[in-house]
């Protein structure tokens, strides 16, 4: 929900850096940037992300990663830690 606020807030074209717009929301500027790079995964990730399944620093790894590629690699987590699949 943080990540979804600060995107908007990023979006109203007032300029903001990411160190202002961490300042403005209590984060530092690299956490920032984590969650924007978050916005690379697919929905299955954030799932994992927000179930605590998978970590941030994980999922910013794998947001390097294309679409393809992410989906094998989710291929490959068991099953019993990912419930919804």
């Amino acid at each position: 929900m943080r990540y979804e606020a600060m995107k908007r807030d990023k979006r109203r074209g007032q300029g903001r850096t990411v160190e202002l717009l961490g300042r403005t929301n209590k984060e530092n500027a690299k956490t920032v940037q984590r969650y924007i790079r978050l916005s690379y995964l697919s929905d299955e990730y954030l799932d994992l992300v927000d179930k605590d399944i998978l970590g941030i620093a994980q999922a910013v790894e794998v947001s390097y990663m294309s679409k393809d590629i992410q989906e094998v690699l989710l291929s490959y987590i068991p099953v019993y830690m990912v419930p919804f699949l």
